[in-house]
């Protein structure tokens, strides 16, 4: 089946970025060579693109004079096994086939048969400089196709603090500039920080999105978007921390960044008493990991200190008390009902 480019407007709040980033390439001193209608051979097409990997600028300038058109349309990608010369140029990191490219008439935005940018794959390679140098030339990082990671949230997933504080202080959203029409499919990056936990940079990356303007209830800028609650369909933050607890075992240094994370999300605004989509509340996923740690930030934060499931006939919260199997689900457990038990007159 052959795959199809979208034809994807940029976001409208383009403006957030300084203006030092919007600088535009010199003319392009191509404009003149004259560039072939027909497709060349498939040989020329794979060399094209294994130049550009290489930052091979002397067989790219041949290329382009033997009629190569760098602005690589679709049918030639296709006979180039999917290869498109500027994405594969930026995921390799070649600065100067970049911009030679860029100056001979690449789009800096064109989307591969991945739905990918150029600087979606600069930022999954980890190329700090390759990044910067596409916003410079005025990339957009808000450009995707629904349902699709951005730049930022692939930084984010990559566990990679130093670039996703790069694209922060370029000035792209820690929010995303998520647009009213694709919010039901949108994963806020903070919502992908929750999710790569426990990794010793979750801590570090989600207190670095928040400090730049992330919201820590992200559902709740995306359904204020949409104007209906119930349009986007993934946890709150904190749930999807709560929810690594109960994943698998976790050992004691895992334990204490969940909970790091979980105080991190409350301390910023995040609610303590939020439920996942079966109605349970973070303490039972806290109770069923044997997560004592997370339990105590639970707590600490203002939730009430049972395990507690949202009825969904009633709509009414009613305490559960779990048969728990091991030690540490037992020693949760125990702990909560002092705590209740203190607190009472």
């Amino acid at each position: 089946m052959n795959a199809t480019i979208p034809t994807l407007t940029k976001s409208p709040r383009r403006e957030r970025l300084p203006c030092a980033l919007h600088l535009r390439p010199a003319r392009s001193p191509f404009t003149t060579i004259p560039v072939s209608t027909a497709i060349p051979p498939h040989q020329d097409l794979l060399t094209f693109a294994a130049a550009a990997r290489a930052g091979d600028i002397g067989t790219l300038r041949a290329l382009i004079a033997r009629g190569i058109d760098p602005a690589w349309p679709e049918e030639w990608a296709r006979k180039a096994d999917g290869q498109f010369p500027l994405h594969e140029a930026a995921y390799a990191g070649q600065g100067l086939a970049v911009e030679y490219l860029l100056q001979a008439g690449a789009a800096i935005d064109r989307l591969d048969f991945s739905w990918w940018t150029p600087l979606m794959h600069a930022v999954k390679a980890g190329q700090k400089d390759m990044a910067r140098l596409l916003l410079s030339r005025g990339a957009d990082p808000y450009l995707r196709r629904e349902g699709t990671l951005s730049p930022l949230a692939i930084a984010v997933g990559k566990r990679a603090p130093n670039l996703v504080r790069l694209l922060l202080e370029l000035g792209v959203d820690p929010n995303d500039d998520i647009s009213p029409g694709e919010a039901a499919l949108s994963v806020p990056p903070l919502i992908v920080a929750a999710r790569a936990l426990p990794h010793a940079t979750g801590v570090e990356i989600a207190q670095a999105l928040i400090l730049a303007g992330a919201d820590p209830e992200p559902n709740r800028s995306l359904s204020a978007l949409t104007g209906r609650p119930d349009a986007v369909a993934r946890e709150p933050a904190l749930i999807e921390v709560c929810t690594q607890a109960s994943a698998a075992p976790r050992v004691a240094w895992e334990a204490k960044i969940l909970a790091d994370a979980a105080a991190l999300l409350i301390e910023y605004g995040a609610a303590p008493d939020r439920v996942d989509r079966f109605g349970y509340n973070g303490l039972y996923h806290a109770a069923k990991g044997g997560n004592l740690a997370l339990a105590e930030a639970l707590v600490s934060g203002g939730a009430a200190p049972y395990i507690l499931r949202l009825s969904p006939d009633t709509g009414q919260s009613e305490r559960l008390r779990p048969e728990w199997r091991t030690r540490h689900q037992r020693r949760v457990q125990a702990w909560l009902d002092g705590v209740a038990a203190a607190s009472r007159p």
